[in-house]
C-alpha cells in the first residue's frame, strides 16, 4: 500500500522500483487531486481516473442493514456519516431495507458531514445527534456509516442513551 509523503508519492514509486501499487484514499486526499502514477495502480472504494478499481457493494450493505434494523422492530432510525458519494450509496440502501419493514430515516435524522472519519469532526457531529436525541426520543437505533464513527460515540461510553448498536 503506497501512500503520498508530503505531497509527492514515494521515491520507490518514482523510481519504478515496484511493479504497481494500491492507494486507499481518503476525503482530504480526494480534495486535494490524485497524483499521476508511473506505475499501474489500483484504487480501493473511491472510482479515480487512471486507476483499477476495487469497491464494495454499499447499497446492499446498506440495505441488508436496513432489513436487519426492521426485522428487530425499528421504524426510525438516524444515519450518520460523511458527506460523501459512498456514504449516499450506503444511506440510500438503508432507506430501502428499512422500508421492507415500514421503517424510516427522517431527513432531520440523516447527518452528513465533512470529514466526519476524523476524530474532531466525528466527536463533533456525535454530541450534536446525542443533543438532538435529548429533546427527540423517536429513533430507536442509529446506523452508522462504518465502524470507525461508533466508539467515539456517547454511546459507546454510557449506556444511558438507549441506542441499539446490532452486531452484524
Amino acid at each position: 500500500m503506497v501512500t503520498r509523503l508530503n505531497g509527492v508519492l514515494l521515491r520507490i514509486v518514482l523510481r519504478h522500483q515496484v511493479d504497481g501499487m494500491i492507494g486507499m484514499l481518503g476525503d482530504i486526499e480526494l480534495t486535494r487531486g490524485v497524483l499521476p502514477s508511473p506505475v499501474p495502480w489500483v484504487s480501493i472504494l473511491y472510482d479515480v481516473p487512471g486507476a483499477n478499481l476495487v469497491t464494495v457493494d454499499n447499497r446492499s450493505g446498506g440495505q441488508a442493514l436496513g432489513r436487519l434494523l426492521a426485522a428487530q422492530g425499528h421504524r426510525r432510525v438516524a444515519f450518520i456519516g460523511p458527506d460523501t458519494h459512498l456514504a449516499r450509496e450506503r444511506l440510500e440502501g438503508l432507506r430501502l431495507g428499512l422500508a421492507t419493514g415500514h421503517g424510516e430515516i427522517p431527513a432531520h435524522w440523516t447527518f452528513l458531514r465533512r470529514f466526519v472519519c476524523n476524530d474532531g469532526p466525528t466527536r463533533e457531529l456525535l454530541a450534536e445527534v446525542f443533543a438532538q436525541r435529548q429533546n427527540d426520543r423517536s429513533i430507536t437505533a442509529i446506523a452508522a456509516y462504518n465502524d470507525f464513527i461508533w466508539p467515539n460515540s456517547p454511546s459507546g461510553r454510557h449506556k444511558s442513551m438507549d441506542c441499539a448498536c446490532p452486531k452484524i
